[in-house]
């Protein structure tokens, strides 16, 4: 009953399997294993949800200082899910990846400290489960347009997405403001 991991292309960031058991009931997932925890040396500090409409984008975010690493789950629903590695002379440095995470296929990613993060919304009441491993501080919090050319990520919107007013206020990346030492 252990949950999968499996390497990304950016940094230490991990792609994971749910450990998930179907019977003529429905399904039963998991998404916590303390030997998984263990080993990223991630201790759960809070615990996030949101429920999404279709077409919301939520980020890019981060925390600088105080930055968090983080495990993202959609136990309903579907989000396209992205993670930027602003770390300063990392081999991926602005390089961003993006993974769908859904109910059906039961991925979720680790994202480790020094990543921004973001996702859209592919359908209607999509629900995304936050684990962080450090306190939400929102004296730090900051972030970077979902849409900068830049960072080049390639949405795949079908329409101009819904964006909350904080988000919509983020400027364009800048390494004095968002890059990691």
């Amino acid at each position: 009953m252990r949950i999968g991991m499996k390497k990304l292309p950016l940094g230490d960031a991990l792609l994971l399997t749910v450990f998930e058991h179907r019977d003529e009931r429905g399904k039963f997932n998991k998404y916590v294993d303390s030997d998984v925890l263990r080993e990223l040396k991630f201790e759960v500090k809070e615990v996030f949800a949101s429920s999404n409409r279709k077409n919301v984008v939520r980020g890019l975010h981060l925390q600088k200082p105080n930055a968090q690493a983080r495990i993202i789950w959609c136990p309903y629903g579907k989000v396209w899910d992205v993670m930027v590695d602003l770390r300063k002379g990392s081999e991926t440095y602005l390089k961003w990846h993006a993974e769908e995470l859904s109910d059906e296929n039961g991925k979720g990613v680790y994202i480790p400290r020094g990543f921004a993060h973001g996702f859209l919304s592919l359908s209607e009441g999509a629900y995304v489960l936050y684990f962080a491993d450090s306190a939400y501080d929102e004296k730090v919090e900051t972030g970077i347009q979902y849409d900068d050319e830049r960072i080049g990520i390639k949405w795949p919107l079908e329409s101009r997405p819904v964006l909350s007013k904080r988000d919509e206020g983020f400027g364009k990346f800048d390494e004095k403001l968002h890059a990691y030492e």
